[in-house]
């Protein structure tokens, strides 16, 4: 574990779990990822767009099945593009290609919601097409939950935990009042949903940002201080942390 960064495993308790609830990362984290995994739900519509008796082009089931597959599709490639970013181009930061992900489907949810309903149907396809872009980041959102807690072994698994769980919930109860059958194909209350979900979301990722860099510079600025009281140098307390 010391080789990676990360904590070693410790006993956990009550007491720790109401320490951990005194830290921003208790909240904001899975506030984070429950936006994020409910912000993209929206390419099922597809489905009930190409079914809608009112489709000016009516096809089979086997036909509907297969021209709904590419959605799935460039999630995987956007997916694994995006953790290949995170990796390369943005040296280790995982923000950067989920801020752009979910830029994406603020744009994609608003055009859906704009362009009518049975006119340029090329348009429509290619928009829920587009809608699968930032589906598979799930892998980024975890990874960078695991680095903000990799001082604490326990609390990194309890917020990846409440993380995954929060956003089944609240995708338990929303789609009922706002993805009701119903209003498909259309479902206009569920896009601007989505929009208003991603639009949040863009203030909470830079929210994680700054709160992080904040500890980590507060986490520097400590090293240090011990570093003068033992002797060693800032730059050796900088090594020191970088793992945080």
């Amino acid at each position: 574990m010391d080789s990676v960064g990360r904590a070693p495993v410790r006993r956990l308790s009550w007491k720790r779990v109401l320490g951990y609830a005194k830290t921003w990362h208790f909240y904001i984290l899975p506030l984070m990822y429950m936006i994020w995994n409910n912000s993209i739900k929206f390419t099922g519509i597809m489905s009930f767009w190409l079914k809608s008796a009112d489709n000016p082009v009516q096809r089979g089931v086997a036909e509907r099945q297969h021209l709904v597959m590419p959605v799935t599709a460039i999630g995987i490639v956007t997916g694994w593009l995006g953790a290949w970013l995170s990796d390369g181009a943005f040296r280790g930061r995982r923000w950067p290609p989920i801020l752009l992900a979910n830029l994406w489907s603020f744009v994609i949810a608003v055009a859906i919601v704009n362009i009518p309903l049975w006119a340029n149907l090329p348009a429509h396809f290619a928009l829920y097409y587009l809608s699968g872009a930032g589906t598979n980041f799930a892998g980024l959102y975890f990874a960078w939950i695991n680095e903000i807690c990799g001082a604490d072994a326990e609390k990194r698994a309890l917020i990846l935990a409440m993380s995954n769980d929060a956003s089944f919930v609240l995708q338990s109860i929303v789609p009922n009042f706002v993805w009701k059958q119903v209003d498909y194909p259309k479902a206009t209350k569920g896009l601007w949903y989505t929009a208003g979900l991603c639009f949040a979301l863009n203030f909470i990722i830079l929210l994680v940002r700054y709160l992080h860099n904040r500890d980590k510079r507060f986490a520097i600025r400590a090293a240090g201080e011990v570093g003068d009281e033992e002797g060693f140098s800032p730059s050796e307390s900088k090594e020191d942390v970088k793992a945080l």
